[in-house]
């Protein structure tokens, strides 16, 4: 009888069910009320539902709370710093180079704006009513994936109007 042909499946079972999940969520969704109803959806922008690519050297992207359902981040681990701090003004995020380390954009991508920053990138999601703003500076570049023109400047900053 072979041995590890039983073992394997052992091994993959017992793997498994150490992946299960913690039961906590990192979702920033409400909790629907105690009658069952969903919550309702939060107020958001349509400036950044056409694609468009933005590159910069440094790129912030502020907005209200559910700012982080809208964005997504790529960090390399050997190349990037990642930090994380609740202050007054919201819950922010950084991503910086890694001082010695190979040089690897800072990828993220805000609905469909696809975002490179060579050097910096911070989310800052601030409590209250707020606009979507990113405010790319170092040589920023903007490009839509359809009609209009694109931009390039020393910074460049787009507002995403929320209506309230």
């Amino acid at each position: 009888m072979n041995v590890a042909r039983f073992a394997s499946p052992i091994l993959v079972l017992s793997l498994a069910a150490g992946c299960g999940s913690s039961g906590v969520s990192d979702s920033t969704v409400d909790a629907p009320p105690a009658g069952g109803a969903p919550a309702p959806p939060r107020p958001w922008t349509g400036e950044f539902l056409q694609p468009a690519v933005l590159v910069a050297a440094r790129v912030r992207i502020e907005g209200p709370q559910g700012l982080l359902d809208h964005v997504v981040t790529r960090p390399d681990p050997l190349s990037h710093l990642h930090s994380e701090a609740t202050l007054p003004e919201g819950y922010l995020q950084k991503l910086s180079q890694r001082p010695g380390a190979p040089e690897a954009e800072i990828k993220a991508q805000l609905d469909q704006l696809v975002i490179a920053a060579t050097q910096r990138l911070e989310i800052l999601e601030r409590p209250g009513p707020v606009d979507v703003v990113v405010i790319a500076e170092g040589d920023a570049f903007w490009s839509p994936q359809g009609p209009g023109e694109a931009r390039r400047g020393a910074s460049l900053r787009i507002v995403g109007r929320i209506a309230r």
